[in-house]
């Protein structure tokens, strides 16, 4: 595999996590993987994973622990690692199994302006209102998104803070 393989494949992979654990989180994962460190990237988000008591597939497990192993020793990942592995899942963009079955009906979900939803932030579950639908690619707050007619972005306003985010629609719920 050529480096210019490697990394696009950690992006991937990168990209679907993203989907499991708080979008805010990631800033530091995607920074070591943009600026050239992708096996760094892969240790922050086994970190990331971990910390956050998160759960992701087996199998994004399993490439964590293949991408870095040329360049790591077995104890620079997180002991426990596997135990946040999910085993059923369907297929993302990286060829790995990707969004648990529970989770179907949350990503298929569609939002207008105006919907009012939840999401997860490091400190609880939020709730707040959809502002803005995103189809295309975009910054916000100092962040690249990724955004599709297929898998949509929101931009959400918190209605306890009054402070907007923007989050992928797998990672909202309708209330």
């Amino acid at each position: 595999m050529t480096p210019n393989q490697y990394g696009e494949r950690v992006r991937e992979l990168v990209r679907d996590a993203q989907v499991f654990l708080p979008q805010s989180n990631f800033r530091n994962v995607d920074s070591l993987v943009e600026h050239g460190e992708p096996v760094e990237g892969m240790v922050s988000l086994a970190w990331l994973i971990v910390n956050d008591d998160g759960r992701v597939p087996m199998p994004m497990i399993k490439l964590i622990r293949e991408y870095t192993q040329a360049w790591l020793e077995a104890d620079d990942l997180p002991p426990n690692l596997e135990s946040h592995g999910l085993r059923a899942c369907w297929e993302l963009r990286s060829g790995i199994g990707g969004i648990p079955r529970d989770m179907e009906d949350r990503t298929m979900t569609t939002f207008t302006k105006g919907d009012k939803v939840s999401w997860n932030t490091p400190q609880g579950s939020t709730h707040g209102t959809v502002e803005e639908k995103r189809v295309k690619d975009f910054e916000f707050d100092g962040q690249h998104f990724t955004a599709s007619s297929d898998e949509p972005a929101y931009i959400v306003k918190s209605e306890k803070t009054g402070a907007k985010a923007a989050h992928k629609g797998s990672a909202l719920t309708k209330k």
